[in-house]
């Protein structure tokens, strides 16, 4: 009987109260999302996409996006409470940096497109104390 309870106790832990904590930083990021998603809309830009992954302190990741020329843009990402500095670039199709934002957890980016094409936001994590740390980019556009 004892056995069964100490097996019951680790897959409790491990199974249960283990996934759990690693969605809390996901749900935080994705809450944090949902409230910049509600301030961009009201401020007359639209959706185009999202964007939600983990890094390592030190680390990039890059994400592609086709945006249109003669359009106004918004891109901000964000990370967890775990992390304390996120930085996003925007890149066009030759590796000119459009914009780029090195603002501690919460990194905005507003920008007009000359030109239509496939544009990279490049994220990169500089300061995540307890690695991976969870991020969230939003991408918008405005026609004016």
């Amino acid at each position: 009987m004892k056995a069964v309870s100490n097996l019951f106790i680790i897959f409790f832990f491990f199974g249960i109260l283990l996934p759990i904590c690693g969605l809390s930083q996901s749900s935080v990021v994705v809450s944090q999302m949902e409230a910049l998603d509600y301030t961009a809309r009201t401020n007359g830009y639209y959706y185009i996409t999202h964007f939600y992954n983990t890094l390592n302190d030190g680390y990039y990741r890059t994400h592609q996006v086709y945006l249109a020329a003669g359009q106004n843009y918004l891109v901000h990402a964000l990370c967890d409470e775990d992390c304390t500095d996120i930085d996003v670039e925007i890149i066009d199709a030759y590796g000119n940096v459009i914009d780029d934002n090195d603002d501690s957890d919460l990194a905005i980016c507003k920008f007009y497109v000359y030109s239509s094409g496939n544009f990279t936001v490049k994220i990169t994590m500089y300061d995540c104390e307890y690695s991976p740390c969870s991020y969230g980019v939003g991408v918008y556009g405005r026609y004016y």
